[in-house]
């Protein structure tokens, strides 16, 4: 993964400054307008996933320091 990634960081380094962060400025609003227009649905959701018995046996394993029964 270092390989794969260091061009990109390399490039990312080499960028303006003030380029960056007009650009993850740029991208940030975008992810939060839809955080924003999708809140409610996001909230739904993540509650649901949250009371499965997947969730309940990943938050265990994570409390009790193993892995989960599904884990390969």
């Amino acid at each position: 993964m270092d390989e794969t990634l260091a061009p990109i960081l390399d490039g990312l380094r080499a960028a303006a400054p003030g380029a960056l962060a007009e650009t993850k400025a740029l991208v940030t609003a975008r992810v939060l307008e839809s955080f924003d227009r999708d809140t409610a649905a996001l909230t739904a959701l993540s509650a649901r996933l949250f009371a499965t018995a997947e969730a309940r046996e990943g938050m265990t394993a994570f409390l009790e320091r193993r892995d989960p029964a599904w884990a390969l």
